[in-house]
């Protein structure tokens, strides 16, 4: 590999960031200001724009496509544990004050745990490369 083009990826990569890190940026600040004047749940809003991460799915995608499976699960597995451990902590340690959670927040959360439950069995059992195309498909439409 030469000079020209390992420069050539660190900037494009660089770049990439920026514009991903400026979009979701962008895209949150709006979410906020469309839910406020809905009226909508503040909760309803988080759990929107913390699903809405196509950015994700895109890179997914594109390390599938170009048949590198192991940089698809580690994206996968890397966000989560970064929203699980970054986002929600973070959330957790500047929150003012002891916390309440309204009824839509525990809603949400005792119907992600279902989810949750229902949909490990599902990727522990399936076997072979059909199963694994119709359990994605069906993930996906779930999605």
């Amino acid at each position: 590999m030469d000079l020209d083009n390992l420069v050539f990826n660190i900037a494009a990569f660089v770049a990439g960031l920026f514009v991903l890190e400026f979009g979701a940026d962008k895209f949150v600040d709006h979410t906020a200001i469309v839910a406020r004047r809905l009226g909508v749940s503040q909760t309803l809003v988080a759990l929107l724009t913390a699903g809405a991460e196509w950015e994700e799915l895109a890179v997914v995608i594109a390390a599938v496509a170009q048949k590198k499976p192991s940089l698809a699960l580690g994206n996968v597995i890397g966000s989560t544990v970064s929203n699980i451990l970054g986002a929600f902590s973070l959330g957790l340690l500047f929150t003012g004050g002891p916390l309440s959670f309204d009824r839509s927040s525990r809603i949400y959360t005792a119907l992600l745990l279902a989810l949750t439950t229902a949909v490990a069995p599902i990727l522990r059992f399936a076997k072979g490369p059909t199963a694994n195309k119709i359990t994605g498909a069906l993930l996906v439409a779930a999605f």
